[in-house]
C-alpha cells in the first residue's frame, strides 16, 4: 500500500509540474504561452524560407531558360551555312554598337571572332546561299547598311 501512495503522489508531482504555468515560471520553464510563441516564431521563419527557396528556384530555372535559349541561338547560327555580314570591326565597342543597330532593325545579330583579331556581325543566316544573297541586296535597297557587307560561309573556318 504504502509504494501506491508513493507512485500515486509521484504522479500528482509530474502533472503538478508540468501542467500549471505557475509552477513552471517559478521552476524556470517555458509556460504555454512561450511554447505558442516559439512555434508562431518557427512557423514564420518557415514561411520565409520557404518564399525564399522559392524566389532561389525561379532565378535558377529563369537562368537556365536564357542559357537554353542562347544554346538554340548558337545552334541556330551554326546550321545555318552563310551569314550576311554587315561588318567587321576591331573594337568590341564598334561591333557591339553594330548589333544594337540590328537588334533595334528587327533582326537578331550574331558575332563571329575571326582568328585574325576582327569581330565580324552577321545580321541574318541562311543553309543556302540564295536567300542570304537575297537579304543582303534587301539591306543594301533599304539603305540600312552600305559599307562592308559581304555573305561568309562558315566551312571558310575563318573564325574561331
Amino acid at each position: 500500500m504504502r509504494t501506491a501512495k508513493y507512485i500515486l503522489a509521484l504522479i500528482a508531482a509530474i502533472m503538478v509540474v508540468t501542467g500549471c504555468d505557475w509552477i513552471r515560471m517559478q521552476l524556470g520553464m517555458a509556460t504555454s504561452d512561450d511554447i505558442e510563441a516559439i512555434k508562431k516564431k518557427t512557423a514564420e521563419e518557415e514561411s520565409v524560407k520557404v518564399v525564399i527557396d522559392s524566389t532561389a528556384i525561379k532565378e535558377a530555372q529563369e537562368r537556365e531558360r536564357e542559357k537554353k535559349e542562347e544554346e538554340i541561338k548558337l545552334q541556330k547560327a551554326a546550321v545555318n551555312r552563310f551569314h550576311v555580314i554587315i561588318g567587321s570591326f576591331k573594337k568590341h565597342s564598334n561591333a557591339q554598337r553594330a548589333v544594337e543597330y540590328l537588334e533595334k532593325k528587327g533582326y537578331t545579330p550574331h558575332v563571329f571572332e575571326f582568328k585574325n583579331g576582327f569581330m565580324a556581325v552577321s545580321a541574318a543566316s541562311f543553309p543556302y546561299l540564295a536567300p542570304a544573297y537575297t537579304e543582303m541586296y534587301n539591306i543594301m535597297d533599304r539603305g540600312m547598311w552600305k559599307d562592308d557587307l559581304w555573305i561568309y560561309d562558315i566551312k571558310q573556318n575563318m573564325h574561331k
